[in-house]
């Protein structure tokens, strides 16, 4: 379990979308990275009909990635820095993490 679900664990949920965001964006730049290995391979010059498959294959992937991504995205990044802010504070304050005076 993350720290910040330990630290907050009001947040559990949202923390867990923004790592799905994280994986998402990861695979979409290690699918970036493939298509960029691939086509500098020399090697690889001798099959391209298989490249072309491979390419068309990744950049679907990836288009469906970004997809997910940017409308996850606009959900979890849709509250204003300042309300965030706030929620964070909150958050942290009810399980008596937030580093304050506690009332009596």
């Amino acid at each position: 379990m993350p720290v910040a679900e330990l630290l907050a664990p009001g947040l559990r949920h949202e923390i867990r979308r923004f790592n799905q965001l994280q994986t998402w964006l990861g695979e979409d730049h290690d699918l970036s990275v493939m298509q960029g290995a691939i086509s500098g391979d020399l090697r690889l010059r001798r099959m391209p009909t298989d490249v072309r498959a491979l390419a068309a294959m990744s950049s679907a992937l990836q288009t469906a990635l970004r997809r997910k991504s940017f409308t996850l995205e606009k959900r979890l990044l849709a509250e204003s820095p300042k309300a965030f802010g706030c929620r964070l504070r909150r958050a942290f304050s009810a399980d008596g993490l937030s580093g304050g005076r506690r009332s009596r």
